[in-house]
């Protein structure tokens, strides 16, 4: 694996910058014993047909879009 040092790169205004939330949780996370990833996914695994068969359930019942808050499952 071929390391690059990326601050050879950048202006020199950039190193007075802090990371961002999302950075500093996936470096904390990468820290941590059995942390599992739930980023973009790996598309070389199918989904369980379990989790299939309640989505299209879902989509005929007309349980569209994101849902949140206390009465989602009422």
């Amino acid at each position: 694996m071929i390391k690059i040092n990326i601050s050879e790169y950048l202006a020199d205004r950039t190193s007075f910058t802090k990371p961002g939330e999302k950075r500093v949780m996936i470096d904390l996370a990468a820290k941590q014993k059995d942390v599992i990833s739930l980023g973009r996914g790996d598309p070389d695994l199918s989904t369980p047909d379990r989790i299939t068969e309640a989505g299209i359930e879902a989509l005929k019942k007309g349980i569209l879009g994101i849902h949140s808050g206390p009465d989602f499952m009422s």
